[in-house]
């Protein structure tokens, strides 16, 4: 089956242009331009250079020439050196129509557990637990951490990329309720102390089949997995005042997705910085307002404040057992303001190596997401729950249907390039 080619079509529906305009400016005929759109036929290398010309982009923006260097099986720095990479799995392995979400026909690894957009979890109803004792990993996980802090101790005495430990929670429990009347979405989660050494240890060592075979073999992803739930996130899509969004691509030395297209702010709960004030208990909306300040230099109360912080799922990263709360925030700034504080630079900026504004319409939104890959499977969920608590389930479900069946969709006029930043 011929692969469409969903990158120039997206750069094509981003100028407003038909089929036929394309046609007419590169002196050749519009079913040829659908040919390539169709992944039928490919351009030569005449049309190629005056393609690139007509949009200002290059072969591989345009989806003209293939990657040679995919990433969404990127084996990170930090894998011990005993793996047998031909005991590796990768996501296609693991993922079932029947539990996995999927955007279009982009399959993911990600479960919802709870949630579905059009409803949204009331601050007083997420209750947050702590239990002070630490999981004592099995032999062969202690040994792997052991090995984990040994090779990012080396990494850094040789000048290389290396990851630093640092205080963590690991999800020990959850029960999920609804109110007597309303019904409205309850939340209960149990957390225990751990860090990212053990993190590293355990949940990236799950593209290990032996290691998957020996602990998840039964696991239905509806509760946390004993040993390997040591991450849990907040990951937003921003709406700023001027009706924009922006997503980002991952930094590629991070621990985790390096590399993978995501939503605006993504972050991990921490032991030491998310604490509440009089107990050891993770405050999810303030790691959630600390993301925000520490990727986009945004601050309470002046930018944004607690109640604009809304979530709206819960699910897992089926892959690497990643647990997190999925949501949007609306800002009080616009794009253009939003984009200056990035390039002026903010604190956690090595987390992502570029950010694309784009106008948060279903129109919009959904184009550049087929034609920017690979992404991350939160990422994509919560950038769907974000549309369907905005616009609706239908109009969502509709915009992307139209957008496979070819139809153009009325891109707004407002626009950035996405390489403007």
């Amino acid at each position: 089956m011929n692969e469409p080619n969903n990158q120039l079509r997206y750069y094509r529906e981003l100028q407003g242009w038909s089929q036929q305009k394309v046609a007419e400016e590169l002196n050749t005929d519009m079913k040829m331009v659908s040919k390539w759109e169709r992944g039928i036929a490919t351009p030569s290398p005449h049309y190629r250079e005056k393609l690139c010309k007509l949009f200002g982009k290059n072969a591989l923006e345009l989806g003209l020439i293939k990657k040679t260097n995919p990433s969404s099986d990127y084996q990170a720095n930090y894998t011990p050196s005993t793996t047998n990479h031909s005991d590796q799995i990768s996501s296609k392995s693991i993922t079932n129509p029947s539990l996995h979400f999927s955007f279009g026909n982009i399959e993911t690894t990600w479960v919802v557990v709870d949630g579905d957009g059009t409803e949204e979890y009331k601050p007083e109803n997420i209750h947050c637990h702590f239990i002070p004792e630490p999981d004592k990993l099995p032999d062969d996980l202690a040994a792997r951490r052991e090995q984990t802090q040994k090779q990012q101790e080396e990494n850094r005495s040789q000048g290389k990329p290396f990851q630093w430990d640092g205080e963590r929670y690991s999800l020990d429990n959850i029960i999920i309720s609804r109110s007597p009347v309303e019904e409205s979405m309850i939340l209960d989660l149990w957390f225990r102390p751990s860090d990212y050494y053990t993190f590293l240890a355990t949940n990236q060592s799950l593209k290990d089949k032996t290691i998957r075979e020996k602990y998840l073999k039964s696991t239905d992803w509806q509760s946390p997995v004993k040993f390997f739930s040591n991450s849990f996130g907040i990951s937003l899509v921003i709406i700023t005042s001027d009706n924009y969004t922006l997503f980002t691509q991952r930094g590629k030395n991070l621990g985790s997705r390096p590399s993978e297209y995501n939503i605006s702010v993504s972050e991990g709960l921490s032991k030491a910085l998310d604490h509440k004030p009089h107990n050891q208990a993770p405050d999810i909306y303030h790691c959630a307002s600390r993301g925000i300040t520490e990727e986009l230099g945004l601050h309470e109360p002046d930018d944004f404040q607690q109640a604009d912080i809304i979530l709206l799922s819960l699910g897992i990263d089926t892959l690497y057992s990643l647990w997190g709360l999925r949501g949007i925030a609306k800002v009080n700034r616009t794009i253009e303001e939003i984009i200056q504080n990035w390039k002026s630079g903010v604190k956690d900026k090595l987390e992502n190596i570029q950010i694309h504004p784009v106008k948060f319409e279903p129109s919009n939104i959904i184009p550049f997401v087929f034609s920017h890959t690979p992404w991350t499977p939160s990422g994509l969920v919560c950038i769907y729950h974000a549309l369907v608590h905005e616009y609706g389930r239908r109009t969502t479900e509709e915009a992307i249907k139209r957008y496979f069946q070819g139809q153009q969709l009325p891109v707004s006029k407002q626009l950035y390039t996405t390489d403007k930043p």
